[in-house]
């Protein structure tokens, strides 16, 4: 029954990774391949079939760049080269042993793809990331890519599976700002006064026009105060400031701008406050030219 299991697991990783014609097994290929280690390389593919892959089990894939080796006490259980791709399979028992191995890699000069530009409301001066690992996972050499997902099948500990692209079109820099260009005009980064916490808020926008907007909690800050705080900083981003009108609570500017196809737009900055409560936004329109 145990030969029978991992007959079929081999069966199943020749099919996952092999096109339809390609050869199975080369003569420096294993005779059989611990089911364990089978079902972990089916487990972690998330990119379909590899043209002629070849299995090693116990070491590590020919070429395998040492800087993607695990640290002691992980252990290689084994991988395979996929031509333009390579897989390895490590196993630990040391607790968040895919984190470890990741900042791992971060150290050794891998690091997460760059982010598209962000623009709108910031609390501070420094963009937020959550996702500290990346795009699911994806650490960037240059143009190489790394992926480390953990999963099931380890007796005891854990195991990590980890694909290695030579080419990863995730991490061409070039490609995704170019994919990230503006079709609309980019409200730039602005951030809160130091008085004043940014909360909440949100975008929208389609066609014509976008707005953004956002909340300053616990502002000692007049309107007409916090309109030139921000307007001063989409002035600095290029935008140009029309006219500023300010009365009782509320505070406007209106700024002309344009956006990556030189496209113009109009529109206004709006401030009003309620109490402590500074509310905010931004709203533009595209403008036919004259």
């Amino acid at each position: 029954m145990a030969n029978r299991i991992r007959a079929g697991a081999v069966a199943l990783v020749a099919l996952l990774f092999v096109v339809p014609g390609a050869v199975v097994a080369a003569q420096s290929d294993p005779v059989s391949i611990p089911a364990g280690l089978a079902n972990a390389l089916m487990a972690g593919n998330r990119n379909g079939p590899l043209d002629n892959a070849h299995f090693v089990v116990g070491g590590l894939p020919t070429g395998w760049p040492e800087a993607l080796r695990p640290a002691a006490p992980a252990r290689v259980e084994g991988g395979l080269n996929g031509g333009t791709a390579m897989v390895a399979v490590f196993s630990d028992t040391a607790r968040r042993f895919l984190e470890t191995y990741l900042r791992r890699i971060e150290g050794a000069g891998w690091a997460p793809p760059p982010l598209p530009p962000q623009s709108g409301f910031q609390s501070f001066g420094f963009q937020s990331n959550n996702n500290f690992f990346g795009s699911y996972g994806l650490f960037c050499h240059d143009s190489a890519g790394v992926t480390a997902v953990a999963v099931p099948g380890a007796a005891v500990g854990a195991f990590v599976h980890v694909t290695y692209r030579f080419r990863e079109p995730g991490c061409n820099r070039q490609m995704i700002m170019q994919s990230a260009m503006p079709k609309q005009l980019v409200v730039p980064i602005l951030i809160a006064p130091s008085t004043s916490r940014s909360q909440g808020g949100g975008s929208s926008g389609g066609g014509d026009e976008i707005s953004v907007r956002t909340r300053l909690v616990d502002s000692t800050l007049s309107a007409e105060a916090v309109a030139a705080h921000y307007g001063k900083q989409l002035v600095s981003a290029g935008w140009k400031r029309i006219d500023a009108v300010s009365k009782g609570q509320v505070a406007t500017e209106v700024f002309d701008a344009t956006d990556g196809a030189d496209k113009p737009w109009s529109g206004m900055l709006t401030v009003m406050a309620s109490g402590s409560d500074r509310h905010v936004a931004i709203i533009m329109w595209r403008r036919a030219r004259q």
